[in-house]
């Protein structure tokens, strides 16, 4: 008995004279890589020149406008409105249908703000880089609310004029769709990209309602507005139009 009370109590200060280590305190450090001290490749720099040359001449066009900086931001913003109004626009154009409403979801804006002054190619693609596709969807009024209920959620996402709603405690209120309440026996026709359709962002009601996949990329309707603007002798304008409040 002794030799075994012995063991356990050998075994018990072993344990108890081990020693722990835990994270009291990080630091962060950045250090910016310059371009000088790396080796320059001039074999592989000749080989990419000639597509570099015609990339930066694609990226650097100018294509319109703006009048004013367009802000993003929460429930509403100069940016995210007009996001919404050119995509219901765009699809209006693009597929001849009486579309009610457009919709993107507020992540896929990548950028804070666009300037005033001149847009190019380059800065609509920092804009949306993701090569998201136009759908447009069938849905019920059921479905409308639900999705309105989703956006109020999140705080609110580029939405067209055509969709209005108040936010109370988190849901969707007082819900119009062009300037009429939301009647939920309706079916409504909604634009959007097949990012959210599929199940981005949480929305996994869509799925199985009818669609069409037009095969338009949304950044290049994006882009096609913005040159028609600038052809018809206008410029870019700020929208701050409170359809989320």
């Amino acid at each position: 008995m002794k030799t075994a009370y012995h063991a356990i109590l050998a075994s018990f200060i072993l344990l108890s004279c081990q020693k722990y280590t835990f994270i009291t305190e990080t630091k962060t450090e950045y250090h910016r890589i310059q371009q000088g001290t790396m080796r320059v490749d001039t074999q592989i720099n000749a080989l990419i020149l000639p597509y570099k040359v015609k990339v930066d001449s694609a990226m650097n066009e100018v294509v319109g406008y703006a009048e004013t900086e367009l802000i993003k931001g929460k429930p509403v913003s100069p940016l995210t409105n007009w996001m919404g109004d050119v995509l219901l626009q765009e699809a209006t154009i693009s597929t001849g249908d009486s579309i009610d409403a457009a919709i993107l979801n507020y992540g896929g804006v990548r950028v804070t703000s666009m300037p005033a002054g001149a847009w190019t190619v380059g800065q609509v693609f920092e804009l949306m880089p993701f090569d998201n596709v136009l759908y447009i969807t069938r849905i019920s009024g059921i479905q409308m609310r639900q999705l309105c209920n989703h956006i109020a959620g999140a705080g609110g996402w580029p939405v067209s004029s055509t969709l209005r709603f108040s936010l109370r405690y988190g849901k969707a209120d007082d819900i119009t769709v062009k300037g009429k309440p939301l009647d939920t026996l309706s079916l409504y026709t909604l634009a959007l990209p097949d990012y959210i359709f599929q199940g981005g962002d949480n929305v996994q009601f869509l799925k199985q309602s009818s669609h069409q996949n037009t095969g338009l990329l949304i950044r290049n309707l994006l882009i096609q507005n913005v040159r028609r603007t600038q052809k018809q002798g206008q410029m870019i304008k700020a929208d701050a139009d409170p359809r989320i409040q």
